[in-house]
């Protein structure tokens, strides 16, 4: 854990190797493991526990993320998107992708719409609050195409912020389903994988080089 100059405020040492998180209302934190044959789920707990939620074996996980009611989005290197209760029960399906790291990350907007980032499709899915497929959006305003979406996150404006690792930028989707470029090359950008919004608008981005850069794109 670190604060907003980068200070290390907690260290956790954890069983597997960690690949994406998510941080639930009560604090808790989800993290998945993408060892190979090895998709496990785990909850750090407030006081320093980690505790097993789902194992998504012999496929391993790509990215997690934990809905208004407290339920997990799980993403798995074989294509497929599940819905999951806290204490692991398996709901539902959301999504199968073509198989292969296509699934990458999910994420739910504030009306329930969930968004995927299809990695090797070039394209983020739309599934609608009924469980439906509602639309793919693949190219920006300006006639870019999307190169490998891959974390996701949903801003106070209800807006989806998408890093593309293979173009190395930031789009930014309206509520129209409108695609631009928030930030690129230009601001220093270099193969994005996650994204987080804080409280205060600040657009956290991890990097493949291991830096992370902190945006502040809306007025408070």
């Amino acid at each position: 854990m670190v604060d907003i100059k980068g200070q290390v405020l907690r260290r956790r040492n954890i069983q597997k190797k960690p690949y994406a998180m998510a941080v639930m209302d009560c604090g808790d934190v989800i993290l998945s493991s993408n060892v190979q044959y090895s998709g496990l789920v785990s909850r750090l707990l407030g006081d320093g526990r980690e505790q097993h939620v789902f194992d998504t074996s012999p496929s391993y996980c790509n990215g997690v993320s934990v809905t208004a009611d407290g339920k997990m989005l799980i993403c798995t290197c074989d294509g497929r998107v599940v819905m999951v209760n806290v204490d692991g029960t398996k709901m539902k399906q959301i999504y199968k992708g073509s198989g292969n790291d296509s699934a990458r990350h999910a994420v739910e907007d504030a009306v329930s719409n969930i968004y995927i980032s299809d990695y090797l499709n070039y394209a983020v899915v739309k599934i609608n609050k009924d469980g439906k497929f509602s639309s793919k959006i693949t190219n920006t305003t300006g006639g870019q195409h999307l190169g490998r979406p891959s974390g996701l996150v949903v801003d106070t404006m209800n807006n989806i912020l998408c890093a593309d690792s293979y173009k190395h930028c930031v789009y930014i989707i309206d509520q129209n389903q409108q695609m631009r470029e928030l930030v690129g090359r230009s601001h220093g950008i270099k193969h994005p994988q996650w994204l987080a919004v804080d409280c205060e608008n600040n657009l956290w981005i991890t990097q493949g080089d291991e830096n992370v850069f902190v945006v502040r794109y809306l007025s408070t």
